[in-house]
């Protein structure tokens, strides 16, 4: 502070630093992106997201115990991310039905939605590489060969 400032401003100027919060510049940046709702800046944001997911998978993959299944990996990814996760196995492998709603897995508001499903299938790609992701209504459906990794 400089000297001779008067005690009303210095006191004023404390009481605006304590309720002073940071921000989320960039959650805001891209929410307004995503209102706008432009084709291009669309695909550009599922791009992002769908290679952060990749690399979000190949962190929780390489932190899995050796010889664990890429569904088992799928399956406790989602269920300690909250978001419900239904897995049927067969012969072939596994068909994973996934809720498009991520649960605790990513904050947000609408940016949430529209980077959901890109971002899930990066992670997806990345745990189970060849699995077929489609989306069906409110979900994705999975299907992966089961295999040890």
């Amino acid at each position: 502070m400089r000297a001779g400032g008067s005690f009303a401003r210095d006191w004023q100027l404390i009481k605006l630093a304590r309720t002073w919060q940071p921000h989320d510049l960039a959650g805001a940046i891209l929410e307004r992106l995503v209102e706008h709702r432009n084709p291009l800046v669309m695909v550009e944001i599922g791009k992002a997201a769908r290679a952060l997911g990749a690399e979000e998978g190949r962190q929780f993959r390489e932190r899995m115990p050796a010889g664990m299944d890429a569904v088992s990996v799928l399956e406790s990814l989602f269920l300690m991310g909250g978001i419900w996760c239904e897995a049927v196995r067969g012969d072939a492998g596994a068909l994973l039905r996934i809720k498009k709603e991520t649960g605790t897995f990513l904050a947000g508001g609408a940016q949430q939605r529209a980077v959901a499903i890109p971002f899930l299938s990066g992670v997806i790609e990345a745990v189970a590489p060849g699995a077929q992701v489609r989306e069906a209504g409110d979900l994705l459906e999975v299907r992966v060969q089961d295999e040890a990794r």
